[in-house]
């Protein structure tokens, strides 16, 4: 089967090459997926670039496709079902293996090359509502970079979480989609400040900006005594008293499965929203070009390489 990997750092044009492999075959308790398409994440350019070389690596974290081998112990699935999952790697591929506890089944009619974009964006905001910002029912959430991957998922999970009210902050010209996938509110950075209309308004304020910032609105929107979880490290939580300051980071991989039940559960509703920033070929180009679109770090929306994409 065809493959897409490295083995050796560098820029994505002088790293990335096709790589026959064998077609794989599942643990009992795993699913061999034919791979429709594939999601990009940060992460898969940090990894590249601290590779030391070696034996070929392929990438990927996210698939979606479809079952066509299941391990003797896997009871979810069957071949020909629709699904989309999380796995260590080996994603840039036809086909891979993916353990049946992180993979789900998708909803009748969902797009099944754009749930290739979910994952990894459930798994993140997911955990930061849940973990870091323990959100609960009837709370005012706030997310900064509600327009990205990480943080449109976290406004239609902070409504399905129960928040009372979510308000989305983003860039003028995301607005109306912050808006469409749930926020209560919207607002941009400039209109987040300490005398503000959104002052002291979020219980919980979550940034998932990428590298973090913009301490200045999650200080303006915390509530005192209130909590503030971000991707960045920002050192200082103003003047404002027991406000708590969290720094969202990877953990252990029993909440990958909790997260993806989640997406799941979302999924069903009917409501599920993921905007595609731009699909390519699964060819060495399209892999090389949408790698080399995922290290700019700024997207309105998921990148994913697509099989039916020419």
């Amino acid at each position: 089967m065809k493959a897409f990997g490295y083995r050796t750092d560098g820029v994505a044009a002088d790293a990335f090459t096709e790589i026959e492999l064998p077609t794989p075959k599942p643990a009992s308790d795993e699913v061999v997926i034919d791979v429709a398409a594939f999601g990009l994440n940060h992460v898969d350019a940090f990894r590249r670039s601290g590779f030391s070389g070696g034996r070929a690596t392929i990438p990927g974290f996210d698939v979606a496709g479809t079952v066509s081998a299941a391990g003797k112990r896997v009871t979810n699935f069957q071949v020909g079902d629709e699904v989309v999952a999380h796995i260590e790697g080996g994603g840039y591929a036809e086909q891979t293996v993916a353990p049946e506890s992180t993979t789900i089944k998708l909803t009748e009619g969902f797009p099944i090359a754009d749930a290739a974009g979910l994952p990894t964006v459930a798994m993140t905001s997911y955990d930061a509502l849940t973990v870091f910002g323990q959100v609960q029912a009837g709370q005012t959430v706030a997310v900064l970079g509600a327009s990205g991957g990480i943080g449109a998922m976290a406004v239609q999970f902070a409504k399905a979480l129960g928040a009372s009210r979510v308000i989305g902050i983003a860039r003028a010209e995301d607005l109306d989609y912050v808006r469409q996938i749930g926020a209560n509110d919207v607002a941009t950075y400039a209109q987040v400040t300490e005398d503000g209309a959104f002052a002291d308004s979020a219980d919980v304020v979550i940034n998932v900006n990428f590298m973090g910032g913009h301490a200045d609105a999650m200080m303006a929107l915390v509530k005192l005594g209130g909590t503030v979880a971000t991707v960045g490290r920002e050192e200082s939580a103003g003047n404002k008293p027991n406000v708590e300051q969290v720094h969202i980071h990877p953990i252990d991989a029993s909440h990958v499965r909790q997260a993806m039940q989640a997406l799941k559960q979302l999924m069903d509703t009917g409501s599920l929203s993921v905007r595609i920033a731009k699909r390519f070929p699964f060819t060495l180009a399209g892999v090389v070009a949408a790698s080399e679109l995922n290290e700019t770090g700024h997207t309105d929306g998921r990148i994913i390489v697509e099989r039916d994409v020419k």
